[in-house]
């Protein structure tokens, strides 16, 4: 919905209004961490199977920090806190992406990763922490991670992301 209005030149009002719900859904929703709540740890869209949440993202799902970033600097120009909100969770979940790299020996990111919760019986910590799921251990070269970084160096000028990226 975002590209489409935008690429609308900001002129399609029921792609921008779709925008605005899906993605407010999505954060009520399926975000775990962050300032939804006090885990320490990861900031992750968990899925909900069959009505459950699953403590589980999929790479796919990295697109999403691009996604926001770009949502931030486009949509909320009379919004001033819901743009920087959406920014730093842009930001947030860009650093879970980056993060999928880090945990594996071959610094290529599994498919899906897990966390751990609290209710996890051997978890000691507040939950959050990241693991590799371990029937999607394999990597398919996906752009999602990249393609976010560069969306926030080029919003935010952060020399970090550059830095992130370069390492993937």
């Amino acid at each position: 919905c975002l590209k489409a209005y935008l690429q609308s030149d900001s002129t399609d009002a029921l792609n921008k209004e779709l925008y605005e719900l899906f993605i407010e859904r999505i954060i009520d929703s399926l975000l775990v961490g962050g300032n939804n709540t006090n885990i320490e740890g990861s900031v992750y869209f968990q899925e909900i199977i069959n009505g459950n949440p699953s403590p589980k993202m999929d790479h796919l799902v990295c697109f999403m920090g691009g996604l926001l970033a770009l949502g931030s600097q486009t949509l909320f120009e009379n919004d001033v806190h819901k743009a920087q909100t959406h920014l730093a969770l842009a930001e947030q979940i860009t650093q879970t992406c980056v993060n999928m790299y880090d945990i594996t020996p071959t610094g290529l990111a599994p498919e899906i990763v897990r966390f751990t919760t609290p209710s996890d019986e051997d978890s000691e910590d507040n939950g959050g922490v990241m693991y590799v799921d371990p029937g999607a251990k394999h990597n398919l070269l996906r752009p999602e991670t990249v393609e976010s970084l560069f969306v926030l160096h080029r919003i935010t000028h952060k020399p970090i992301y550059r830095e992130m990226a370069w390492q993937i």
